[in-house]
């Protein structure tokens, strides 16, 4: 069978599947839960390029999946395209720690930008469009003591709710990526204004 990155290196990339995760990371660590294997993969614009270590002080962020996920993912490669199932799965796998390390900037626990960009303290985050048979992905938001915690399911009684299709996850992820990656004031001040007008259309404050 092989190990799960040996199924990885040896699959053909085809552009559209190279293009997809294109945004999404430069350089993630991946961890399979099922088997302790632990690698890291890095996006080059023309081709994802697989490294059979892990460090995580130099990936922007890392994902735990199972060694059944790999396989059905590689299944869906050998096609040339993904479905809106797969990419379901790819983003609710990714959502969680991207989020995590993108709120990990301390530009983000500033008062004046969340000020600016109108953000409450606890936020509910659900991804529509599940696939048939699987739950709805779901995670939850939490701003105390400066800083933010990203946690799964969902917890505690929400100031705002958002209800996210999978083109607006991504564009999402793909804006805040491009802020963590370039990590200044003027990026961030950008994406704050960005995420203001954006969430009027996929979210609703909650009122207790």
């Amino acid at each position: 069978m092989g190990s799960s990155l040996e199924k990885w290196k040896n699959l053909t990339q085809p552009p559209a599947v190279v293009e997809f995760f294109q945004g999404l990371f430069e350089r993630v660590g991946i961890r399979v839960a099922d088997t302790g294997e632990a690698f890291s993969a890095r996006h080059l614009g023309d081709r994802i390029e697989f490294d059979p270590t892990l460090d995580e002080r130099n990936v922007d962020y890392t994902v735990a999946i199972d060694s059944a996920q790999i396989d059905r993912l590689a299944e869906h490669v050998q096609t040339g395209k993904l479905d809106e199932t797969e990419q379901y799965r790819i983003v609710s796998a990714l959502f969680t720690p991207a989020t995590a390390a993108m709120l990990k900037s301390p530009v983000l626990s500033h008062p004046t930008l969340r000020w600016l960009a109108g953000v409450e303290d606890v936020i509910h985050v659900h991804l529509r469009g599940a696939p048939n048979g699987e739950k709805e992905f779901q995670h939850t938001l939490i701003y105390a003591n400066r800083q933010w915690l990203v946690v799964p399911g969902l917890q505690g009684e929400p100031r705002r709710v958002y209800k996210l299709n999978l083109p607006e996850a991504l564009a999402y992820h793909r804006r805040a990526f491009a802020a963590m990656k370039t990590n200044t004031w003027s990026a961030w001040w950008s994406f704050a204004r960005w995420y203001r007008e954006w969430r009027k259309g996929v979210s609703l404050p909650k009122v207790n």
